[in-house]
């Protein structure tokens, strides 16, 4: 079970990683591309750099399940674990999720 762990979180920490390295590379062209306009007063220039904002904004906002291609109406690929830190503060994975169980109220 550990290996799997491992893999997932390497899996997830790789997906995040590229989702950084996009945000950062759209954010540096826009710094430059901002520079420039500013230096030109092109009005037409930094309204077209303005409206790119929206794809920075959309990598920030979006879900990790969606970065990581999860089909949620995949009962497969849900976790039967929960992570939860007890009254002393111990992080603890119980095998037990209460959220996913088959009694239905």
């Amino acid at each position: 079970m550990a290996d799997h762990l491992v893999k997932s979180y390497d899996e997830q920490l790789s997906i995040l990683t590229n989702t950084i390295a996009k945000m950062g590379a759209l954010a540096e062209k826009q710094i430059k591309d901002s520079t420039e306009a500013l230096l030109t007063n092109d009005q037409e220039f930094v309204d077209e750099i303005v409206g790119k904002d929206d794809r920075i904004d959309e990598l920030e906002n979006e879900p990790a399940y969606k970065r990581a291609q999860v089909d949620m109406n995949d009962d497969n690929s849900l976790s039967r674990l929960s992570v939860e830190t007890d009254s002393s503060d111990e992080t603890r994975i119980r095998t037990n999720n209460s959220f996913l169980h088959d009694n239905v109220d």
